[in-house]
Formats: structure tokens, sequence, C-alpha cells
């Protein structure tokens, strides 16, 4: 630990911020605990010294409380002013000589008018070893200073180690989200690249459709540009939704039919309230790619429902016969599914006679 006093993160001189800013539940508990600690051990030490001692505890406690409360205020009212003025060692230095002149004074009020008056029984035993008030007041003021200087040192332990937690956490949170970001921005420039092959085929497909007639061709060319329109990523992953998803299917399915002799009965099924639910890009498009697997087929199906908390998609499809292809769309789908959601995130697949079925579920 390079400092004995953590560093409070304020601008020196700061006039705004108040002496003792920042004192809250937490310091109390720091000193009710030394309340209990402290007396606690110096009773037991006595009683084991001389077993007829028979010393106030509350008075004791009483001492360890003021002199407790003060060393915290004063350390607090330190930071609150002083740092980023003095070092952290001069610091330390005046907060135990504040504490223990307020502890000081404080006790010696509370004895001359509140224990003596009312004949408790308080530092009574020891008032023999002195040698007159002013080495009373010596000795009260070390004991004081004593005091001061380890409930201060626990507190910038503790306050390391709190501090240090806190910026672990940070730390953690960044390298979370620069990874996340990592990844969205390779989702992005994979979004916006687009197959060679299928654009050159459908530029085919387009020439094509223009021999045939301009109205053929200029179908076709609308087709094509609505699916690079919604293959660029004009908009913030974080603000995609269902249904701008839904139009990149709709853009895909219309090129895939210039390429294609069949065209497969589409069926989509959205519920009202999950078209504005936010997803993020490029997750429902590889599971309908997938479905197709680049051959014929009859029916498509795609439904989008919320259910508790979870936006759920599935895609069905009736493929013509033919050897699958590797399911590399879908090993992304679940790469980014785990770095998004952990466990939470799903996505079940399945092939059988041709059929291919695809449930993914998004925690919202």
């Amino acid at each position: 630990m390079s400092s004995v006093l953590p560093v409070a993160s304020v601008i020196p001189g700061d006039a705004s911020r108040g002496w003792f800013s920042g004192f809250g539940r937490r310091h109390l508990c720091i000193v009710l605990a030394f309340c209990a600690v402290v007396p606690v051990s110096g009773i037991l030490f006595k009683l084991a010294v001389e077993p007829a001692s028979h010393s106030g505890v509350v008075g004791e406690v009483i001492a360890c409380f003021v002199i407790g409360l003060a060393a915290m205020l004063s350390v607090i009212a330190t930071d609150n002013r002083l740092a980023g003025i003095l070092g952290p060692v001069p610091r330390m230095a005046i907060a135990v000589l504040v504490a223990a002149t307020a502890g000081t004074v404080l006790m010696e009020a509370a004895t001359q008018l509140l224990f003596r008056p009312l004949g408790l029984p308080f530092e009574e035993a020891e008032m023999m070893m002195y040698s007159g008030e002013l080495h009373r007041l010596a000795y009260r003021f070390s004991g004081a200073a004593t005091g001061s200087l380890m409930l201060i040192a626990l507190y910038a332990m503790l306050e390391a180690r709190r501090r240090a937690t806190e910026d672990l956490h940070a730390v953690r949170v960044a390298a979370l989200a620069a990874g996340r970001s990592v990844l969205e921005g390779d989702l992005r420039a994979m979004q916006a690249r687009v197959d060679p092959d299928l654009l050159f085929d459908t530029l085919l497909a387009v020439d094509r459709a223009y021999a045939g007639s301009i109205r053929s061709g200029e179908k076709a060319l609308d087709a094509l540009i609505g699916f690079l329109r919604a293959a660029l990523p004009a908009e913030a992953v974080a603000t995609c939704t269902v249904a701008r998803e839904l139009e990149h299917v709709r853009a895909y399915l219309a090129v895939r039919e210039l390429l294609s002799a069949s065209r497969p009965d589409v069926e989509m099924g959205t519920e009202p309230a999950a078209r504005e639910a936010p997803m993020p890009a490029m997750l429902m498009l590889p599971l309908v790619r997938w479905a197709l697997d680049g051959r014929p087929a009859a029916r498509l199906e795609l439904r989008v429902r919320l259910r508790e908390g979870a936006l759920g998609i599935s895609v069905e499809s009736d493929a013509a016969e033919g050897q699958p292809s590797p399911g590399g769309d879908l090993a992304g789908v679940r790469k980014r599914l785990m770095h998004l959601y952990q466990e939470r995130g799903r996505l079940d697949v399945s092939t059988d006679a041709g059929k291919r079925r695809a449930v993914m579920e998004i925690p919202l």
C-alpha cells in the first residue's frame, strides 16, 4: 500500500465540500466495533494482572466512543479539506493530534461536569498514580492519541480495501464493456459485408430481369436495394428491434427469390407487443439462413413471442432432401448469446427428415 490514508477524490481547496461530508453508517459501525473490542481487551488485561480490580466498564466504553468518534470525524475532515494539499502522512498526524485533543477536552468536560458531580466511579482507581492534574491530563492525552492512532490506522486499511474492491469492480465492468464493444464492432463489420457470390448472382438476376421487361428489372433492383439497406448497419446495435430484424429477413428472402426458381410459403407471426422489443442485431437472419440451408423449401415459418420477461423466436422450414450444410452461422449465434447473456440465453436446434427447427430465447 503506497499510502497510509486513502486519498479522497476531491478538488484541492474545494469549499463546496463540507468538513464531514461522507460520514455515515459505515463509519459509525467502525467506531462501535472499536468501542466493543478495546474496552473489553483492557478490562481483561487488568483482571489478569490484578484479579481484585473492579474498573468500570461503562466509563471505558464512553471514553472509547468519544475518542473513536473524534478520530473518525478528524480523519474524514482532513481528507475532505486537505487531500491534494498535504500528503497522507501529514494528514494522518494532523488527524491524530486533533482527535487526541478533542477527545481529551470532551472527556475532561464529562469528568468535571458529569462523573464527579454524580459520584460515578470513573478513574478513581487510577487517581493515586497521578502526581497532579497536569500529569493526569498528559496521561489522558497520551491514551487518546494511542486510541486515535489505532482507529485511524484501522480506518485507512478498511478504506484501502474498499477502494481496491471498487476499483477492481470498475476494471472488470470496463473490461466486459470493452469486450462487448469489440464483439458488437465485429458484428457491425460482418453485417456491413455482403456475400460476394450472393451479390454477383443477384446482379445477374437483376440483369436477366431487365432483359425480360423493365418492370421486372425495376422490381428485382428494388429487392436488391432493400437488402443492401437492411444489411448496412445504419443504427447502433444496441437500439436494434424485432421489427428491424424482420425487415432484414424480408429483404433477404426477396433477394433469395430472385435466385431461386421456387419460393417457399413464408409465414411470419409476431405479437404486436414484441415488434418494438429490443434485441441484438443479426441474431434472427442466421436462423432463417440455417433453416433454408441454401436449398429449395416448401414452407418457412417464423414466430416471435414475449413470454415471462424473455423474447422467444422460433424458425421452422420444410427443406428439400439433401445433405445439410454445417451450421457455421449458428456457432456465431451461440457465441454471441453466451457473451451477452451467459446461461440466460438459449438456442435449441433440431433436424428431422428434411425439417429444420430452431428456437431461441433472449432475456429482456
